[in-house]
């Protein structure tokens, strides 16, 4: 399994690094395939509970999100976000009766948790490459910092009916792998050493966060992965979970400290 994951991380990390480091159409272009992707897997684990996103409207909520994100325009991000509502309150009007409000109230959360996140990845960017490799190099270090020492030291348990495997070991190791991640880079950043720190452990919060609200998902819809693309992580959701969660609250963050 580790090297699994070793391979898995190998595998996708570059591509991340290259999507953040070119910006523009390279990162959105990213963020559409990422995005896809992962509708794509909450689709098929949602379907297990008998609950069906309206793909069409998902998808084109997806490309405007994304889209408003790319030219940096939070007031079309939000027009697209509030359009998609009825958007997909109207599908059952016109599915003949194949969609319930069950599956609007899906399409809605799959529209708000999935390409919302990720169009806030598009807009870190635009703050600059330091303030999105920071929220990555966050991310990364709170993952490998939480599952190394929580599967060597981990002996209390953190939230067993969601997640077993988590411990309270992991998520200080976690808490601590991210201050360090954020510190070190804190002079691209112009964030000061106590502020690093600070921003740190609330970009660990979020990633952690980001990381039991996916469990919670794989819990209900009892499954063990969102998907197999990536070997060793699962899906794209199983691997982009924490970044998900990150990526808004660094946006924001950062966009107030500047």
């Amino acid at each position: 399994m580790l090297s699994a994951r070793i391979v898995g991380a190998l595998l996708l990390g570059p591509v991340v690094l290259f999507g953040l480091y070119k910006g523009g159409y390279a990162l959105s272009a990213l963020a559409l395939v990422v995005s896809r992707i992962a509708i794509g897997e909450l689709d098929l684990m949602l379907r297990r509970k008998g609950l069906h996103i309206v793909t069409p409207v998902a998808y084109g909520g997806m490309v405007a999100i994304v889209a408003a994100a790319h030219v940096g325009r939070l007031d079309l991000l939000l027009a697209a976000v509030v359009l998609s509502v009825p958007a997909s309150m109207l599908a059952p009007v016109f599915s003949g009766g194949r969609v319930g409000q069950s599956d609007v109230a899906a399409t809605i959360y799959c529209i708000v948790y999935v390409p919302l996140t990720f169009a806030h990845i598009v807009l870190l960017r635009d703050l600059g490459v330091w303030p999105a490799a920071t929220a990555v190099a966050a991310t990364w270090a709170c993952d490998v910092a939480a599952y190394f020492v929580g599967k060597s030291f981990g002996r209390h348990k953190m939230a067993p009916s969601v997640s077993p495997n988590k411990s309270w070991e992991g998520f200080w190791a976690g808490l601590a792998g991210s201050a360090a991640a954020v510190w070190a880079l804190s002079r691209f950043t112009g964030l000061g050493p106590g502020l690093s720190v600070v921003a740190g452990i609330i970009l660990s919060l979020a990633a952690q966060a980001g990381d039991l609200a996916e469990s919670c998902i794989k819990r209900f819809c009892s499954v063990k992965d969102a998907g197999t693309l990536i070997p060793g992580h699962g899906g794209i959701l199983d691997r982009f979970d924490s970044l998900m969660f990150v990526a808004p609250v660094a946006y924001y963050l950062f966009l107030a400290l500047r």
